[in-house]
């Protein structure tokens, strides 16, 4: 090997070895901060029963604060408050029903009562430094859970070993609808690439879900999802997330398509306040 081959490896090494990155959350630096994120959800349903057909349409746009805390047992734990939240729901084609927590005097009276108590109270789910999150608490209305499961689908779970441009890898999420009836998603992720960010190198990451769920009340006859994240490696969070999902299902005398669009973004961190 010539001396100035030598050399350039050398020099080159570092530069290569930078671009594999173990991707973790950094629980034990969050313990303390709050990060505030603003969300955007946009859902068209299709319901078809009994021969009725009914199209729906609901538009929710959020903003919330994730506090992180740790207990006595070293486990981290992800609180959830909402902080505004705006919907727009209705059959498509006729005036929307509207709840705007920054305008209570021109919002729905009725949906204001439903929507209200989200502002008051918060959420909170186990999390690992992976991304793996163990259980939620709580007592959730279905809008909640929709909320909440969409900061759950935002924030990928990693593998335990470096990643570079090109590696993908798989896991099985296992959730419990009404009635018992347990949906599978399975997700496949494949790192981008990684991006200059403001506070150091910022890993894009695709991924691909495939929903599956069949009993005697509900059958998946297809359910898929398209998502893309963008997570800072130094500071260990989520900047961004966003996607699609299409749902068809069908039932006893009933059928359903579901699509949705969402988005996540991170708007800032800060000091846990208190109390």
């Amino acid at each position: 090997m010539s001396r100035a081959l030598f050399v350039w490896l050398l020099l080159a090494l570092p530069c290569l070895a930078q671009d594999s990155h173990l991707l973790r959350y950094a629980l034990d630096e969050l313990v303390g901060q709050s990060t505030r994120y603003r969300s955007e959800l946009d859902q068209s349903l299709l319901l078809a029963i009994e021969g009725e057909r009914k199209e729906l349409h609901c538009l929710s746009q959020s903003t919330y604060r994730c506090d992180f805390s740790q207990d006595t047992r070293r486990r981290f734990e992800l609180r959830l408050k909402l902080e505004s939240l705006r919907l727009e729901t209705g059959r498509k084609g006729q005036p929307a029903t509207v709840f705007d927590s920054s305008d209570p005097e021109g919002s729905d009276a009725g949906l204001s009562a439903a929507m209200r108590p989200l502002l008051q109270g918060s959420s909170a789910l186990r999390m690992n430094e992976d991304g793996s999150r163990a259980r939620l608490t709580g007592r959730e209305t279905g809008v909640e859970k929709r909320l909440l499961g969409l900061l759950q689908d935002a924030w990928p779970i990693f593998p335990e070993l470096p990643l570079s441009a090109g590696d993908s890898w798989k896991r099985t999420q296992l959730s419990t609808l009404q009635r018992g009836v347990e949906l599978q998603i399975d997700w496949e992720y494949q790192l981008e690439g990684f991006e200059a960010g403001e506070h150091g190198p910022v890993a894009v990451i695709h991924a691909q879900a495939s929903l599956s769920c069949e009993t005697e009340l509900l059958a998946l006859d297809n359910g898929s999802g398209q998502l893309s994240f963008r997570f800072d490696v130094t500071r260990g969070v989520l900047l961004q997330a966003e996607g699609e999902v299409a749902v068809s299902s069908f039932g006893p005398g009933s059928e359903t398509e579901v699509h949705e669009t969402f988005s996540v973004e991170l708007l800032e961190m800060l000091a846990t306040p208190e109390g």
